[in-house]
């Protein structure tokens, strides 16, 4: 899940995205999956509107961005509970499913299968319950939103990397999943990468305006993360171009 050269490629990024100029009147979303700065707040805005337990968070001194609000630094909600652990061996992630993203390495993101919304019924369910905070950011090197997650156990205690990797597809945990510092607290999380990020916007955007990328990218995380019990209920008819 983590590397010397993933580390490294993620600071590089770091440094490189703060000199990316910003052009917030050139959309780039339908073209490249791309969001702007500003369209990330709408895209967070919209997200509160249908989800009121998410909110803006702001950042210390040291974090802050200055290409974001000061008020809307990132997007959070605390306390999301996690009753199951997730057996990976009973989940189906088969090429029969839906492919987001395709580049040379071969390496998609591919949806699990809808037989895994039945399987993760019959997924055993205890009193080890677990909750996670989970964040929106805005990576301005991939120019698109960046999920982060950070869990603990029911007296409070934080849960090791392998314990969060539990809850986690065990397909996705090796492609797509690392450990970093969050951008506005320091705190090491789990995050999932963006790198496919924009690839699955760009499939969407013929068909969605950018308001709702957050939500939408939500619900396919919910896949990744399916024991999570994230609320993405919002009626909405996900279509791609294809």
């Amino acid at each position: 899940m983590q590397s010397i050269t993933h580390r490294l490629a993620d600071q590089f990024r770091s440094v490189v995205g703060n000199f990316i100029p910003i052009d917030c009147s050139n959309s780039k979303f339908e073209s490249d999956g791309f969001l702007t700065p500003k369209e990330f707040v709408d895209s967070g805005d919209y997200l509160i509107l249908q989800f009121p337990n998410w909110f803006w968070r702001s950042a210390s001194e040291e974090y802050i961005v200055r290409w974001l609000p000061q008020n809307k630094q990132y997007l959070h909600i605390d306390n999301v509970p996690c009753r199951k652990r997730l057996d990976s061996s009973k989940l189906c992630i088969s090429k029969n499913c839906l492919d987001i993203t395709s580049d040379s390495k071969g390496d998609e993101w591919i949806l699990p299968t809808n037989e895994n919304v039945e399987k993760l019924g019959n997924i055993n369910i205890n009193d080890d319950v677990r909750y996670y905070d989970i964040s929106v950011t805005y990576d301005k090197f991939f120019q698109t939103p960046r999920i982060w997650l950070f869990g603990y156990n029911k007296e409070g205690y934080p849960l090791s990397t392998e314990e969060m990797v539990e809850d986690i597809i065990s397909d996705y945990a090796t492609k797509t999943i690392t450990l970093d510092p969050h951008p506005f607290t320091g705190i090491l999380c789990v995050s999932i990468h963006p790198c496919n990020h924009s690839s699955l916007l760009k499939k969407m955007a013929k068909n969605h305006p950018p308001h709702l990328s957050i939500v939408i990218l939500l619900k396919f995380i919910t896949t990744v993360i399916p024991s999570i019990e994230l609320d993405n209920t919002i009626d909405i008819d996900i279509k791609f171009d294809t």
